[in-house]
């Protein structure tokens, strides 16, 4: 109960369902209203705080001439 059609698809495996338009369009729709968004704040934006400390730490270690 509460399941929305795409998780339907998804848990039973119904792989000839995505070539469907609508599911096509479904998917479009969800990508863009929060995948997006949790893709850039969950992987993309620690991935940027990491890397900028990193390199921030390994810049300031280095010894001036």
């Amino acid at each position: 109960m509460g399941s929305s059609a795409l998780e339907i698809v998804v848990e039973h495996e119904m792989h000839v369902l995505k070539e469907i338009p609508i599911f096509e369009q479904l998917i479009e729709a969800k990508w863009k209203a929060f995948a997006r968004w949790h893709h850039l704040a969950y992987s993309v934006a620690p991935y940027l705080f990491f890397f900028t400390c990193f390199n921030a730490g390994a810049w300031a270690s280095q010894p001036f001439p």
